[in-house]
């Protein structure tokens, strides 16, 4: 079993939305409770900046936003590590919900 399958045997059965992408921002995985949480496929969402927009509609409130995941980021390539953020998350139906993120980067 290679890296990938791995990964996506743990984050099948995840009790949590999980995604993964590129170094392009392209989205290569989606998880069934990510699915689940928020509505959309990876048909649907083909990269992070289509997310931002669908998920973050208001252009100031996707601005803070990105900002706190490029500051999550920072700390944790410099070995820190980033704290449990809550962010409203517009899904699929059009509906808010308030969701508690914790961003992982894979260096």
């Amino acid at each position: 079993m290679d890296k990938k399958q791995e990964f996506e045997a743990l984050a099948e059965d995840a009790l949590f939305g999980i995604s993964n992408s590129d170094s392009e921002q392209r989205f290569l995985y989606l998880n069934p409770k990510f699915t689940q949480l928020f509505g959309y496929t990876l048909a649907e969402l083909p990269d992070k900046p289509t997310w931002f927009e669908r998920a973050y509609p208001d252009p100031l409130y996707r601005e803070k936003v990105i900002a706190a995941w490029a500051e999550d980021m920072l700390k944790e390539y410099a070995g820190g590590e980033a704290e449990p953020r809550i962010f409203t998350e517009r899904v699929h139906a059009g509906r808010g919900h308030h969701v508690r993120t914790k961003r992982q980067c894979r260096i």
